[in-house]
């Protein structure tokens, strides 16, 4: 359902491109509700596939999209190995691992967390920052970060955490120099970021966003699940994989391996003072920080939970729902880590091997353990989901675009439990069809539901076509019923004078009801 719903998204992003983003916090669903696109990610940069949208549809924009994030990652991760170690093949190698990254190919419905390559960006601006800074690093700083918040707000609030716990620590090594430019280029991301998060908190504020504490830490890792390689890796087929169920946040012993083994030698300064070995102290911190910050309230000290600390000084990751999703963070730096380990590798054997075949042998031992590493992190079993085929909509839907004019109210009448989210795939279905029907909708699905619809949805799950349901129709103009086939009908004549008069039924059931 959350792939349906991330389709509807791209469609309201492109929809309102098309509108010069006029009226774009208000999107079409929980009416009478103002600024409802707030509730939810609202993933700005899927506004780039808007093409795509019009012309062919949303499904087709959902993947250009998902595919093309895959491609940039690796790109830019590429790049980022490329510039510090010069090596072609190693570079080549730690993009197509990124490509790879098991996280998003497990939860590919997640596809605010696809494009990391803002993320990337962010910190290959970092590293030349520290080695060399500039003041045109901050422009490149500023629209990395705003990027990063473009794909995910909460994305784009774990990375700058990281930034800002991680990155002042590099410069005092520096003597401070270069902290200027980086504070330039934070505030720049600041000025940025505020155009969509000034609208978000001022329409969320009223709601006071407050995640349950146990649906937090359900949501947060556990150390267990950073010991579980993925379920389809080659741990898996060997027979030595058994937690197939549940989170598995290790992306592959192997390249764990050559992780920690880079790590401790840029530690132990087997590693000569180097741009490459402060990438690798840098990578390696931002690892273990996303690995902790996955951990959510289970990180304690004594009887001190790091993230509710973390929640009332920062007030933005009271509404994180999911800690877990760090792992993205550090699954992507464990990756890059272990491209540099394998690197570290081969040069190690250039120098132990004799004779004159020496680097044919340590090219043969880098391709061996390159491709048992890509072998690890093979991608799972697809993630199925029926679309919607936009070359034929029900009947309902043509029924109310032919005769419902534009931004008509309409009531579904579906109205799931509390804490059943997942009853919710009919209304988000009906929401898939808005391009072709253009109606308002009373229901609506996102990441916070409003209380206003909790009540009204429990006032009909009560008892439907009450007096307190048809004062809300006849008060917020509610033109349209929209009766699935599992609903009781409602009688000809309804509380505070209004009628009900059923003008159509389709193949499948679904009934469209006039109100007046």
């Amino acid at each position: 359902m959350v792939t349906l719903f991330n389709v509807w998204t791209i469609w309201w992003n492109a929809d309102r491109v098309s509108c010069c983003f006029q009226n774009y916090w208000d999107a079409p669903i929980f009416w009478p509700e103002k600024g409802a696109f707030a509730f939810s990610e609202p993933q700005p940069l899927t506004a780039a596939v808007a093409p795509v949208v019009w012309m062919f549809d949303p499904v087709a924009a959902y993947h250009v999209y998902f595919v093309g994030s895959l491609v940039l990652n690796g790109v830019v991760a590429r790049r980022l190995i490329h510039r510090w170690t010069q090596d072609h093949w190693i570079a080549g190698y730690a993009g197509a691992l990124v490509v790879w990254l098991p996280l998003i190919l497990q939860q590919p419905e997640l596809i605010q967390y696809a494009p990391l390559w803002p993320v990337l960006w962010q910190w290959d601006v970092v590293l030349r920052m520290l080695d060399r800074p500039i003041w045109t690093q901050a422009l490149e700083l500023g629209f990395a970060w705003a990027l990063t918040f473009a794909t995910s707000i909460q994305l784009g609030l774990f990375a700058a955490l990281i930034l800002v716990l991680i990155v002042p620590w590099f410069f005092m090594s520096k003597k401070g120099e270069g902290v200027g430019v980086w504070m330039g280029g934070i505030g720049l991301g600041t000025l940025l970021i505020l155009a969509v998060g000034l609208p978000m908190s001022r329409i969320l504020s009223p709601h006071a966003v407050v995640r349950p504490p146990e649906v937090v830490t359900s949501l947060s890792a556990r150390v267990g699940e950073w010991l579980t390689p993925p379920p389809h890796g080659l741990d898996f087929y060997l027979g030595a994989c058994h937690g197939i169920g549940g989170r598995c946040l290790n992306p592959g012993w192997l390249v764990s391996f050559l992780a920690v083994g880079i790590t401790a030698a840029a530690i132990c300064r087997r590693l000569q003072e180097s741009p490459l070995r402060r990438m690798v102290l840098f990578l390696a911190a931002i690892a273990v920080v996303s690995v902790l910050g996955s951990l959510g309230p289970r990180l304690r000290v004594g009887q001190v939970s790091i993230w509710d600390l973390l929640a009332r000084v920062i007030p933005p990751f009271a509404a994180v729902r999911s800690p877990y999703r760090f792992a993205y963070l550090a699954q992507l730096t464990i990756l890059l880590l272990s491209a540099l380990g394998l690197l570290g590798v081969r040069t190690y054997f250039q120098k132990i091997l004799p004779g004159v075949r020496k680097g044919v042998l340590s090219g043969g031992i880098f391709g061996v353990l390159g491709l048992v590493c890509l072998l690890e992190v093979l991608p799972g079993a697809p993630f199925l989901v029926v679309p919607p085929d936009y070359s034929r909509p029900p009947g309902w839907a043509r029924y109310l675009a032919g005769r419902a004019p534009a931004n008509t109210v309409v009531l579904v009448l579906d109205f799931p439990v509390p804490g059943q989210l997942i009853e919710y795939e009919p209304t988000v279905r009906v929401m898939l069809w808005q391009p072709v029907h253009r109606c308002w909708l009373v229901n609506g699905y996102s990441g916070v539901f409003p209380a206003g619809w909790w009540r009204l949805a429990e006032m009909w799950r009560k008892k439907p076509y009450s007096e307190e349901v048809c004062q809300f129709l006849k008060e917020n103009e509610v033109r349209f019923l929209l009766r699935p086939p599992t609903f009781p009908a409602p009688p000809r004549h309804l509380p505070h004078g209004l009628t009900a008069t059923r003008l159509f039924v389709d193949k499948t059931g679904w009934e469209v009801w006039k109100v007046e």
